[in-house]
């Protein structure tokens, strides 16, 4: 196990946090919750994947891992709503 030497606050739990453990999360989804990765172009994609350094946060593990999937879950939501009012 390393010895930790930097540590971050992470800005959702305000917990410390060793650096090397933080994730770069994308403050706005890659997917956008409200569409889906059939809907988008890749220049679409590879936009939102590279985008400015302005858009990104670092977050611990578990933050990263509860924000990503209340994403996934809106967008689930969204796709049976969706489905639903095709019938």
């Amino acid at each position: 196990r390393p010895r930790v030497t930097k540590w971050s606050r992470c800005p959702e739990c305000k917990q410390a946090v060793p650096t090397y453990l933080m994730e770069v999360d994308h403050q706005k989804p890659i997917i956008p919750v409200d569409s889906s990765l059939e809907s988008m172009t890749w220049d679409d994609v590879v936009d939102r994947t590279w985008c400015d350094d302005k858009e990104l946060v670092a977050l611990c593990k578990p933050c990263h891992t509860m924000k990503t999937k209340a994403e996934n879950k809106i967008r689930r939501d969204n796709k049976k709503k969706a489905k639903g009012s095709n019938k």
